[in-house]
């Protein structure tokens, strides 16, 4: 309901308040490992009578469950259905079907591959060796030039996230030690920061007279 409403909000203020707003027809994909059981109608979560149901908003959706198609079955177009494969094996974190997995994956253009390696990487729980292993099995000589570049991409953006992580602690160290242990808060902010936000901050933190002074914003300290 509340991605419908955001959608309608930005076509209304696009068409300033004139026109009809366009329909909209949600599909959920769900790739959870045990079935979808929830309801599939708004209506169905509220306590109303039977006389009050046709008085009421509902928002139902279409629902595709991956987990309860086939493979060959989730669609007859090949992208789409390498994709929903894809998410269908990412909950059986020991990657079982790992082989049949990357099968699907033949042929599929070549933005689309990488972004399944990426994800394959990441939610299957793959070490990078296991994977490299089926794919020399399965894999052509150009996808294999793929699998390189994901992983060189991976790598890359590991190597960011130290750097992040490790001026997030440098920034805490500084302030601890200046101003006593920090408050959940600022604790928080410090953890989700980007590097850009982190630099000024540790910039600030060596001679910043409060904690106010190094985040330019209120604490509770």
């Amino acid at each position: 309901m509340r991605y419908l409403v955001r959608i309608w909000e930005r076509y209304d203020h696009a068409m300033e308040g004139t026109g009809l707003l366009p329909p909209i027809l949600p599909l959920v994909v769900y790739h959870g490992k045990p079935e979808w059981n929830s309801p599939a109608r708004f209506s169905s979560m509220l306590a109303a009578t039977d006389e009050m149901r046709p008085h009421l908003l509902d928002f139902p959706f279409g629902l595709l469950d991956v987990g309860q198609v086939e493979d060959e079955k989730l669609s007859s177009e090949m992208e789409l259905r390498a994709g929903l494969i894809v998410l269908k094996y990412a909950p059986q974190a020991s990657g079982d079907n790992l082989e049949e997995v990357v099968t699907w994956l033949h042929g599929v253009p070549r933005e689309l591959f990488l972004l399944a390696v990426r994800y394959m990487l990441r939610a299957y729980g793959l070490s990078w060796g296991r994977f490299e292993s089926v794919s020399r099995r399965i894999m052509d000589e150009r996808e294999q030039e793929m699998v390189g570049q994901a992983a060189r991409e991976l790598i890359a953006e590991g190597e960011v996230r130290g750097a992040v992580k490790g001026e997030a602690k440098a920034l805490v160290l500084v302030l601890e030690r200046r101003f006593g242990p920090l408050p959940s808060d600022l604790l928080r902010r410090v953890s989700e920061a980007k590097a850009a936000q982190l630099e000024g901050w540790l910039e600030r933190a060596a001679d910043g007279a409060t904690l106010d002074a190094v985040f330019g914003a209120p604490s509770k300290h």
